[in-house]
């Protein structure tokens, strides 16, 4: 008999920069489908959203001093080494071919999971993922309704409800554009590398 695979949370984005919202994050949804592994996966170019301001080294490099104190969470960079545009679906079939004892949980909040139809390859998408819907506070309800009229399978997802710290990445790069400090937004080892890379100084806030 064929073992079932291990569940594992992944968590994608720019990460431009890492902040402690996204380490809770990932530990929630981890925690929340019984895995003992999160994964973070950063973004080359994210097809959604603006071009990160860090550089791809930068980046995963934040990630990777954030998570040496952070057990159970990894940092994967396939998609860094694919280049180009970042797809889920892309990047879900990659982690299915490389690691086969996995079965990954993508990570998604309730608002990008209300437009998963206007994701790169859906129908696919929709035929064979596996979500944690985040559910933050004072936000829209996202029901079973909600993600049955949406086309997922309810066997396969799952609302955590969550509210992690209110930090956001552009409000990082802000104090650090503004000479802020960003102590308590962002490891300690993490705000070294900006501090030491001159990263978000000058960079035009979005």
């Amino acid at each position: 008999m064929t073992a079932e695979p291990d569940r594992v949370a992944v968590l994608g984005g720019t990460f431009d920069p890492v902040h402690n919202a996204h380490l809770v994050l990932a530990i929630g949804a981890r925690d929340a489908i019984g895995a003992d592994e999160a994964w973070l996966v950063p973004a080359h170019t994210p097809a959604l959203r603006d071009e990160p301001v860090a550089p791809a080294h930068l980046r995963l490099a934040m990630l990777e001093t954030a998570v040496r104190t952070t057990p159970g969470v990894t940092v994967l960079d396939v998609e860094l080494r694919r280049r180009g545009l970042s797809y889920t679906i892309d990047t879900l079939e990659t982690l299915r071919e490389k690691y086969p004892d996995r079965e990954p949980w993508w990570v998604v909040g309730a608002d990008a999971a209300r437009h998963i139809h206007e994701w790169h390859r859906s129908d696919e998408l929709l035929a064979t993922i596996s979500l944690v819907v985040v559910q933050r506070a004072g936000s829209p309800s996202f029901d079973e309704a909600q993600a049955r009229a949406l086309g997922l399978d309810l066997g396969r997802t799952r609302v955590l409800q969550l509210t992690p710290p209110p930090i956001s990445a552009s409000e990082v790069r802000s104090r650090v554009a503004q000479g802020k400090p960003i102590a308590g937004l962002v490891p300690a080892a993490v705000a070294d590398i900006i501090a030491a890379s001159g990263l978000y100084r000058s960079a035009a806030v979005r």
